[in-house]
């Protein structure tokens, strides 16, 4: 199976939303529990800028809410598995882009 880079967005029953960021085939695989999933879309990373930009829609849970992506990002909740062991945000940065091709720094 091919893996791909993918993300989604879960509502944790105790300290609420957050972000899993990794490669996998379906979005379900980053769920701990996938009734909880808010939404999913597609990463790229930059490793020499250390930037991770997301962006489109999951088939499966649809698209995030750049309010809820915001939120992950801004209360440090952006990890790369949903066992919540390894933050992202110690050594990237987020962005986001737009359909339109437009990029935001998170």
């Amino acid at each position: 199976m091919d893996l791909f880079k993918k993300f989604v967005i879960e509502d944790g029953p105790e300290d609420g939303m957050y972000m899993v960021v990794a490669k996998c085939t379906y979005h379900k695989q980053l769920a701990f529990n996938i009734d909880n999933i808010k939404g999913g879309g597609m990463w790229e990373a930059n490793d020499e800028y250390k930037q991770i930009t997301l962006f489109g829609t999951s088939d499966q849970f649809g698209d995030c809410s750049l309010i809820d992506i915001m939120e992950c990002v801004n209360n440090g909740k952006v990890f790369s598995s949903y066992t919540l062991s390894n933050n992202l945000l110690e050594n990237f940065s987020f962005k986001y882009k737009y359909l339109d091709g437009k990029i935001i720094e998170l």
